[in-house]
């Protein structure tokens, strides 16, 4: 049996919420008089109604168990907020989605672009300063032992940890234009990707680790949406330029069958591509956002829930890919992530 609810508030959680109370954050049902009869075995029953009654108590365990999973599936939401709007200072923050509360973890500079690693044990991130412009920042999920990962006089932002845990890719324009890059965490070793006269940015891993999609300016500035293997090689051109907008900040859908990505239009619209027949649809058919500008979509590394902006509102929203369901996240960022 699967129920998927997704991100709920708790009073959208179940139909019936005073049957139900929250217990760390998992809905459990509550023993009142009206749910009394669910549970309490009466005192003159046969054996076999026993049995049936046993058995009922047994399959609403396990629907209020799948229930609390598919509501508990993200947990958190790290992202980005202005401190000092005039001065265009962000810092990174994390919200725990089960209670709503918020911990700041960075205190100084202008950091943005904050991404989960596969475990959720460590966050990475861009941090600006005047000095280097933007360097690439790891630390650990609480704000702890923040380290420069990739530290250089160059703009090096957009880093997507893989799969695995093992690499990151990232753009950077330390010789000349921006160009894709990837880092061994372990050995700290760096590998150019794509060499272009022209920009390639915006990378983000598939879900198997194996390619890479990324954006590539065309001439006269237009940019489509490519992938490549994550060795650099077999670079394919998936969108065609139109009129009607440039492409930007593609990600794989969950089961890697297509590709979501912002379409700059008016309004500006989230696409799917699919893979295999070519077919691009609009992403959202919910009639709350067809006039919104919608943007910034990101793949979740483990529930494979997508994350966007709507542009209008200054809100942010998830949507499950298996049911498609939206639900608002209560945080206003182009720059996040949640998890798992």
């Amino acid at each position: 049996m699967h129920l998927t609810l997704g991100i709920l508030r708790k009073s959208q959680a179940v139909s019936h919420a005073s049957s139900f109370f929250w217990l760390d954050g998992f809905a459990v049902p509550h023993p009142s008089a009206g749910n009394a009869n669910r549970w309490a075995v009466p005192c003159k029953t046969s054996v076999t109604m026993k049995i049936k009654i046993a058995l009922l108590n047994l399959l609403l365990i396990l629907i209020t168990s799948c229930v609390s999973t598919q509501t508990s599936v993200v947990k958190y939401v790290v992202y980005s907020s202005f401190i000092d709007k005039e001065a265009r200072s962000e810092d990174i923050f994390v919200k725990d989605l089960s209670t709503g509360s918020i911990k700041q973890l960075t205190h100084s500079g202008n950091n943005q672009y904050p991404s989960w690693s596969p475990d959720g044990s460590k966050i990475i991130f861009a941090s600006f300063t005047k000095e280097n412009l933007y360097d690439i920042n790891i630390m650990d999920k609480d704000g702890s032992n923040q380290t420069p990962l990739i530290n250089t006089f160059a703009n090096e932002r957009k880093a997507d940890i893989s799969p695995n845990g093992t690499e990151i890719v990232f753009n950077s324009n330390k010789d000349g234009n921006d160009e894709i890059y990837k880092i061994d965490l372990e050995t700290k070793n760096i590998t150019r990707l794509t060499n272009s006269a022209l920009d390639e940015a915006f990378p983000k891993w598939s879900p198997d680790g194996n390619s890479i999609v990324f954006v590539k300016s065309i001439d006269g500035g237009r940019t489509q949406i490519y992938t490549m293997d994550a060795s650099g090689r077999n670079i394919k051109e998936l969108t065609k330029f139109t009129p009607e907008g440039f492409d930007r900040d593609p990600v794989f859908c969950p089961d890697e069958t297509c590709i979501i990505f912002m379409r700059l239009s008016n309004p500006d619209k989230l696409m799917r591509l699919d893979l295999t027949s070519g077919k691009l649809t609009h992403l959202i058919s919910d009639d709350r956002f067809d006039s919104k500008n919608q943007g910034f979509p990101v793949r979740s590394p483990v529930s494979g829930y997508i994350t966007f902006f709507i542009l209008d509102s200054g809100e942010s929203y998830s949507m499950n890919m298996n049911s498609k369901e939206i639900h608002p996240l209560g945080v206003n960022s182009v720059s996040l992530m949640v998890y798992p």
